[in-house]
């Protein structure tokens, strides 16, 4: 794409931009690089958003735990990525759901599940140990 800002413009300035289904790989990269929160989160769950931009925005400063929560879920952030993520969001508070999200990624590095269900033992998150044990054995076959 030749001029990504004027695509932007054109489809509603950043928030719009970033929900568009459509929106090419290069305006998700100029997006990703937001002031606004909201922008960022947004093109952080987009499928169309590059592993680049993915991991770009997982190595910036001071990141919102819902920020981290959507590259988790992103199937297309890079495993270093994770990695730096699993880091950050592991003693915070609220970091629980963002486990889910590692658990569900087929992109999440098998020690960073193990992590999880180690740490997640108790009967109460049953759930969740099963979610990694299904992702484990999907890498098996």
């Amino acid at each position: 794409m030749k001029y990504p800002r004027i695509w932007i413009a054109a489809h509603g300035g950043e928030i719009g931009a970033a929900t568009q289904e459509d929106a090419p790989t290069q305006a998700l990269a100029i997006l990703g690089r937001s002031d606004n929160n909201i922008v960022r989160c947004h093109v952080a769950r987009h499928p169309n958003t590059s592993a680049d931009t993915l991991a770009e925005m997982a190595a910036g400063p001071g990141w919102q735990l819902l920020l981290d929560q959507y590259l988790a879920a992103n199937p297309k952030t890079p495993k270093a990525a994770l990695r730096e993520i699993f880091v950050r969001v592991r003693p915070r508070p609220g970091g629980n759901d963002v486990m889910w999200d590692f658990a569900r990624n087929p992109n999440t590095p098998i020690d960073i599940l193990k992590a999880i269900a180690e740490e997640y033992s108790r009967k109460a998150w049953a759930p969740l140990r099963d979610l990694i044990d299904e992702n484990i054995r999907s890498r098996r076959q």
